[in-house]
């Protein structure tokens, strides 16, 4: 950790299977190779890491609690030498995390945060919109449309949506162009 550096705040967006999880642990992966300390936080809520995206020995949090946080907070408060911070599905926090990661960057360590900007309903997604806001530099990965092949930007709910927040993945999402979501939603809205 640099003493008397703001850190930065990358922030990686984009659908559903655009590789945005894959993209942050690249991120921290390149940071624990040159020996630097970084942390992950994720939503305890969202359990398909074991699914999706394989456990890394260099994170000290696998999963995200208040809990575990703020417990955080305090160790690099007390010097812990952090580099960087690593927030995966960051549209599930709440938006009092921002305060967090704030505070993270004035202590000059880098938050790198991966989440969906908009939601399968093409809404704003948690406090997603405020963190790009605040970001020195964003990614917006696209995944492939599943029905027509081309660029995807959007996630389309398969199931009915009761409520914004919807954990799930293949079973429940598809990744769609924007031709192909709009489409869709005429068809099934």
């Amino acid at each position: 950790m640099v003493p008397n550096r703001f850190g930065n705040l990358t922030v990686i967006t984009g659908p559903m299977f655009s590789g945005k999880t894959q993209r942050l642990r690249w991120y921290l992966e390149r940071r624990a190779r040159a020996k630097q300390k970084v942390i992950l936080f994720r939503k305890d809520t969202d359990t398909r890491m074991e699914i999706t995206h394989g456990p890394a020995p260099c994170f000290s949090s696998p999963y995200f609690t208040e809990e575990t946080v703020n417990e955080s907070i305090i160790n690099l408060s007390f010097g812990e030498a952090i580099s960087a911070v690593g927030v995966d599905e960051a549209q599930f926090f709440k938006v009092a995390f921002l305060v967090h990661v704030e505070t993270w960057r004035q202590m000059g360590i880098d938050v790198y945060c991966s989440g969906l900007a908009r939601d399968a309903q093409r809404k704003d997604f948690g406090w997603m919109p405020q963190l790009l806001s605040q970001a020195t530099h964003i990614e917006c990965l696209t995944a492939v449309c599943i029905n027509c092949g081309r660029e995807a930007t959007e996630s389309y709910s398969i199931l009915p949506m009761e409520n914004q927040v919807k954990v799930g993945g293949a079973d429940s999402y598809q990744a769609l162009c924007m031709t192909c979501y709009s489409h869709f939603m005429r068809k099934n809205p």
